[in-house]
């Protein structure tokens, strides 16, 4: 009540009056609160889908003449964010100022199960495990490389001043990932490398492959990240990349960026318009 400015009498007036005209209760009312019952949570899945529906409704009628209007929810994880989004929206801005996009950052796992339960039109991120629901379409491939910081900043680690290590130095250099990140099917980037035995158990955990950047350029340890978010350090000298023989090859932590978004939603013009662009971007 306090969220929509209703008066508490006022917002169970108006629930009690949706429970009559559904024939079915969707609350139960405890001591203690209330909680949805099965209808209930089937309502409020369908309210929020109705409430994405209603803000592209709106964009539309700002933009009558406009056939390709429209406002979507588009989730993605934290790296795509920062090195994808900028420039792919700036070039969307500039061909369809018409189409209106919220983008919301989040884990892999937690952003299918917004997809999922309508919180967001579509996702953008690492494949995700296989659903009934989803649909998927593979934007880019890729994989990971090693990085290591410029020589001069590898005192800590003297084995990290030689472009080239063996997988047995290795074994004795903390290794810095994303703890969070996945690569194909789901497999966590952190076991992916343990089952390899590439780093040690002392590796710094961080939540993100630009603080393993920062941490790799320090000499404090290897930073194993996509290839393609290294570019900018690398450019910037920050990093240099490093060859593990039988390890830095181009199979090393592959993964796919895709876009996902229900089945029941793949007939929407709007989805097809950004997934257009965003095969076009990725090429």
């Amino acid at each position: 009540s306090e969220m929509l400015n209703l008066s508490q009498s006022s917002l169970s007036h108006a629930i009690m009056t949706l429970e009559e005209a559904l024939g079915t209760r969707l609350l139960v009312r405890k001591s203690r609160g209330v909680s949805p019952t099965d209808s209930g949570n089937i309502i409020y899945d369908f309210s929020k889908r109705l409430h994405l529906d209603v803000m592209s409704v709106e964009t539309r009628l700002l933009a009558p003449t406009e056939e390709n209007s429209g406002h979507l929810r588009i989730a993605t994880h934290e790296t795509l964010a920062v090195h994808v989004w900028p420039i792919f929206l700036k070039s969307l801005k500039e061909d369809y100022p018409q189409i209106h996009l919220s983008l919301y950052s989040g884990r892999v796992d937690t952003i299918i199960d917004g997809v999922i339960n309508g919180d967001y039109h579509m996702s953008v991120s690492v494949e995700p495990t296989a659903h009934p629901k989803i649909e998927k379409i593979k934007l880019y491939e890729g994989c990971f490389g090693l990085f290591a910081g410029p020589k001069r900043n590898c005192n800590l680690i003297s084995k990290l001043k030689k472009n080239e290590i063996t997988l047995e130095e290795l074994r004795d250099v903390p290794v810095m990932t994303d703890s969070h990140a996945h690569i194909k099917q789901g497999l966590p980037i952190p076991m992916y490398l343990a089952e390899r035995q590439i780093g040690n158990p002392l590796s710094y955990e961080v939540n993100s492959f630009e603080a393993a950047i920062r941490l790799a350029s320090q000499g404090l340890g290897v930073a194993a990240i996509p290839i393609k978010n290294a570019e900018e350090a690398l450019k910037q000298k920050l990093i240099r990349k490093i060859d593990v023989p039988g390890v830095s090859n181009k199979d090393f932590g592959n993964y796919n960026v895709c876009a996902s978004f229900r089945s029941d939603n793949s007939h929407l013009k709007i989805i097809n318009i950004i997934l257009e662009r965003l095969k076009i971007f990725f090429e």
